[in-house]
């Protein structure tokens, strides 16, 4: 059994490191995949919503 403080290397393992990369990095592309697929579908949404609160304080 080790008698002395656990180093970083004990701690964060490299290859810890490398898994938890690549799981943010695939979440990071599904993500960026989901907001290309839906920002076709918002944005013209918004885009009537700002138009109504635009007319809205204009009149």
């Amino acid at each position: 059994m080790k008698k002395y403080p656990a180093s970083e290397k004990d701690i964060f393992p490299v290859s810890a490191c490398t898994s938890n990369f690549d799981e943010w990095s695939a979440l990071a592309s599904f993500l960026a995949d989901m907001i290309e697929k839906y920002a076709e579908i918002l944005i013209p949404e918004i885009e009537a919503v700002q138009i109504t609160v635009d007319e809205l304080i204009a009149a």
